[in-house]
C-alpha cells in the first residue's frame, strides 16, 4: 500500500506603491525597489517604477520584509518593517515614498545632485530636458542641438547617427506641425522647451511602431499638467541672434474633467554662406569646366502654435481626450547666387495655415489590460511666392503656388498581459495622405500651369509579444508587423513650358504617373540583459522602410531662376527596405559611467544623391542607386573631474556605401565623424554653467557625374 501527501505551495501576494520626487511631487520613473527578506538581510525580490512612478512586485511569499528605494541622485529610502500574510489579503499597498535629492556637502561647495538627464530602458533612451542646460530657454531644436546622438545642421534638418532618415513624433505621431516630408526640419516645430517633458530616442522599434526611419525614431512627448485647480506657466526668451520665443501652457482641473491650452510663438531668423565648386572630368581624365558657385543666405521663420482640448477621466487609467491645434506660419528666404560672373538675387516667401483635431480614449486595468485608440484629422494649406533679379534688373519671371494637404491617421492598440511575465500587443492603423501643388509660372504677360498631385495610403497590422523574467533582469521581445502600402504622383505642365523657361529637353516630360504599391512584412525582436541595476547588455533587430515623400518624386526645380544648375525630384524612385542590427552596452560606476553601441543596416534600393550635365546644366535629383550597407559606432562617456564639474565626451563614427550600384557613378562611400564635449559646472553660491563644443571630421560624400 502507498500513501501520498498532497501538500500546497505557499499563496504568492502582489505588493504596490508610489514613488515620488520630494520638492516637486512628481512621479520618478524607472526607480529601483528592492524587497529585502529582513530576517535574512538578502533581496527576495523587486521591480522598476512606471512613468507614473507606482511599482508591482509580484510573487512574493509570505514574511517579514522592507523596502530599499534608489535611483540615481537621489538619497536610498528604506521603509519600515512589515509582514505579508497571504490568509488575510493578496494585494498589499504600501502607499507613497518621498525621494530626497541627494546633496554632497565639501568644504567649499554643495553639490546638489538631481535626476540624470539620460536614462535607459529597455526600448529607448530617455532625455530630459530640465538636465539639458543649454535648451534652457531655448525651443524644441535647442534641446535636439544639446542630445548626444542627434544633431541639427544648419537649416534644421535632423540627423540621427549621422542619417538623416528618422522618423520624428510629436506625443508619438507624425501628423501636426512636424509635416509630411522625408526629412525633418525641427526649426518647424514652434514648441518652447519648458513645454518639453522629455525625448525618447528609439534605435530598435518593434512592431507596434510604425515602419518608416532608417536609424531609428525620435518622439518628442509634450508636458500635460493634471493638477487640480489653476495652474499655468509663462516663458518669454529674446536673443541676440535675431531669436525670440514665448510660450505659456495652462490647466484647469475639476473632479474628473481637465482642460488645457498651450500657446507659444517664435520668431527666429539665420543667415549663412555657401560654396560650391565643380570641375567635370572626362573618362580619359582630362578636366575641364571648372565653376565656383557662391550662396548667401538670409531667412527668416515665424510661427505660432495654439492647442486646447480636454480630458475626461473615468478612473486613473481610464480617460477619453480631445484636442484641436491650429498653426499660422510664414517663411522669407533671401538668396544672393554668384555663378561664373552672372550675379542672382532670389525672393522666396511662404504663409500658411494648419488645423489638426486629435481624439483619443484609453481604457486599461493596470498589469492586465490596455485599450487605446485615436484619429487624427489635419489639414495644411499654404501660398508661396518667388521672383528674383539678374545682374540688378528684376526678372521677366515669377512663381505663385498653391499647396493643400489632407491627412488623416487612425489606429487602435490592444495589450493584454497574459500572465504577470507576458504581455501580448497587437493593433491596426490606417494612414491616408493627399498633397495637391498648383503652380503658375508668370512669364511676361502670360501665365502656365504647373500641377503635381501625391497619394499615399498605408494599412498596417501587427502583433508583439514581450516577455520579463521574474527578478526582470532579462526582457524578450519579438514582433512582426504587416503593411499594405500605396503611393501615386501624377505631374503635368503645359506644353511648351519647360523649352519657355529654358530647361534642357527631356529633362521634365508634360506627363507622367508614379505608382508604387506593395505588401511587405516587418520582424523585429529585442532582447535585453541586466546582470545588476547598473549595467545593461542590448541586442535589437528590425526591418525598415524609408517612403519616397511628395519632395522627393516632384519633378518640377526648386530653384526655378537658376536654370544652369536644377534641383528636381524623380517620379520613378522605389523605397528603401532596411534590415537594422543594434547592440548596445552601458554600465554606471561609482564615479563615472560609459555607454557604446554598435549599428548597422543592410539597404536595397539606396537612394542617393545624383548629378548628371544635360546640355550644359547641371542637374541634381534623387536615384535609386542598388545595394548598400550602413555602418557605425557610438560611444559615450561621462565623468567627474572635480566635484562640481561633470563632463560628458560622446563620438560617433559611420560610414554609408553602395556596394551594387546600378550606374557606376553612384558607387562610392560615405563617411564621417561627429564628437561633443559637454561640461556642467555647478556653483555652491547658486546657477549652473554648461559649455558645449562639436567636432566635425571631414566627410566624404559620392555624387554621381
Amino acid at each position: 500500500m502507498a500513501f501520498f501527501t498532497v501538500g500546497s505551495l505557499p499563496a504568492q501576494l502582489v505588493i504596490t506603491g508610489t514613488v515620488q520626487d520630494s520638492q516637486s511631487s512628481e512621479p520618478l520613473q524607472y526607480a529601483s525597489v528592492s524587497m529585502v527578506d529582513a530576517e535574512a538581510d538578502t533581496i527576495a525580490t523587486g521591480g522598476l517604477t512606471n512613468e507614473t512612478g507606482h511599482f508591482r512586485i509580484t510573487g512574493v511569499l509570505p514574511g517579514i520584509y522592507f523596502l530599499e528605494i534608489e535611483f540615481i541622485g537621489y538619497q536610498k529610502v528604506r521603509s519600515a518593517v512589515f509582514a505579508t500574510d497571504s490568509m488575510k489579503q493578496s494585494l498589499q499597498n504600501l502607499g507613497e515614498f518621498f525621494l530626497e535629492p541627494d546633496v554632497l556637502e565639501l568644504d567649499a561647495v554643495d553639490v546638489a545632485i538631481s535626476a540624470p538627464a539620460i536614462m535607459s530602458a529597455a526600448t529607448k533612451t530617455i532625455y530630459d530636458p530640465n538636465q539639458l542646460y543649454s535648451a534652457t530657454g531655448g525651443t524644441c531644436c535647442d534641446i535636439m542641438k544639446s542630445i548626444p546622438s542627434i544633431d541639427v545642421d544648419a537649416d534644421g534638418q535632423v540627423s540621427l547617427r549621422g542619417s538623416p532618415e528618422v522618423a520624428i513624433l510629436l506625443n508619438g505621431k507624425r501628423a501636426g506641425i512636424l509635416g509630411g516630408g522625408r526629412h525633418t526640419n525641427i526649426m518647424a516645430v514652434p514648441v518652447p522647451a519648458v513645454m518639453v517633458d522629455r525625448v525618447e530616442v528609439i534605435t530598435s522599434p518593434s512592431a507596434s511602431q510604425d515602419a518608416d526611419g532608417m536609424v531609428g525614431i525620435i518622439n518628442i512627448v509634450l508636458k500635460e499638467n493634471k493638477a487640480s485647480g489653476f495652474n499655468g506657466h509663462v516663458n518669454v526668451n529674446a536673443g541676440t541672434t535675431n531669436k525670440y520665443n514665448a510660450g505659456a501652457y495652462f490647466n484647469f482641473r475639476k473632479g474628473s474633467i481637465n482642460h488645457f491650452w498651450n500657446i507659444s510663438t517664435e520668431d527666429l531668423s539665420q543667415s549663412g554662406s555657401a560654396y560650391r565648386r565643380s570641375t567635370l572630368v572626362f573618362p580619359g581624365g582630362e578636366n575641364s569646366s571648372l565653376s565656383l558657385r557662391t550662396v548667401e543666405t538670409n531667412s527668416r521663420n515665424r510661427m505660432s502654435y495654439l492647442s486646447g482640448g480636454t480630458r475626461y477621466e473615468i478612473s486613473e487609467n481610464t480617460f477619453f481626450k480631445g484636442e484641436a491645434k491650429l498653426v499660422p506660419f510664414q517663411r522669407d528666404q533671401d538668396e544672393a547666387i554668384d555663378l561664373d560672373g552672372q550675379h542672382l538675387f532670389l525672393s522666396k516667401r511662404e504663409d500658411g495655415f494648419l488645423q489638426l483635431l486629435d481624439l483619443g480614449f484609453i481604457l486599461e486595468q493596470e498589469r492586465k489590460y490596455r485599450l487605446s485608440g485615436d484619429i487624427a484629422l489635419e489639414n495644411q494649406g499654404w501660398n508661396s511666392r518667388q521672383n528674383g533679379e539678374e545682374n540688378g534688373t528684376v526678372m521677366d519671371m515669377s512663381l505663385k503656388g498653391e499647396t493643400d494637404m489632407n491627412r488623416s491617421i487612425l489606429n487602435l492598440d490592444y495589450e493584454l498581459f497574459l500572465t504577470p511575465s507576458i504581455k501580448l500587443e497587437t493593433g491596426v492603423k490606417d494612414r491616408y495622405l493627399a498633397q495637391d501643388r498648383l503652380r503658375i509660372v508668370l512669364f511676361q504677360s502670360s501665365g502656365s500651369d504647373v500641377d503635381f498631385r501625391y497619394w499615399e495610403r498605408v494599412k498596417a497590422a501587427y502583433l508583439n509579444l514581450e516577455y520579463i523574467t521574474f527578478m526582470e533582469d532579462m526582457v524578450f521581445s519579438a514582433g512582426i508587423r504587416l503593411e499594405d502600402a500605396e503611393t501615386k504622383g501624377t505631374f503635368g505642365l503645359d506644353i511648351g513650358l519647360d523649352t519657355l523657361l529654358g530647361f534642357p529637353d527631356g529633362l521634365i516630360a508634360d506627363t507622367e504617373a508614379y505608382l508604387t504599391k506593395y505588401r511587405k512584412l516587418y520582424p523585429s525582436f529585442l532582447v535585453r540583459y541586466t546582470p545588476s541595476r547598473l549595467t545593461a547588455f542590448q541586442a535589437g533587430y528590425s526591418a525598415r522602410v524609408n517612403r519616397p515623400t511628395a519632395d522627393f518624386v516632384d519633378p518640377f526645380p526648386r530653384n526655378l531662376f537658376e536654370p544652369s544648375v536644377l534641383n528636381t525630384g524623380n517620379l520613378n524612385l522605389e523605397p528603401e527596405f532596411i534590415h537594422a542590427l543594434d547592440l548596445k552596452f552601458s554600465q554606471v560606476l561609482p564615479s563615472w559611467s560609459w555607454e557604446a553601441a554598435v549599428f548597422g543596416q543592410r539597404i536595397e534600393n539606396m537612394i542617393r544623391d545624383d548629378e548628371d550635365l544635360m546640355n550644359g546644366a547641371s542637374v541634381i535629383t534623387w536615384k535609386n542607386a542598388g545595394n548598400g550597407s550602413n555602418l557605425g559606432l557610438e560611444g559615450r562617456v561621462k565623468f567627474k573631474p572635480l566635484p562640481f564639474w561633470v563632463m560628458t565626451l560622446t563620438g560617433l563614427y559611420f560610414r554609408t556605401e553602395t556596394d551594387q550600384a546600378i550606374e557606376a557613378d553612384l558607387t562610392g562611400r560615405l563617411s564621417g565623424f561627429h564628437g561633443k564635449i559637454t561640461q556642467v559646472f555647478t556653483f555652491s553660491k547658486g546657477g549652473i554653467l554648461e559649455l558645449d563644443s562639436r567636432l566635425y571630421g571631414p566627410q566624404t560624400i559620392p555624387t554621381g557625374t
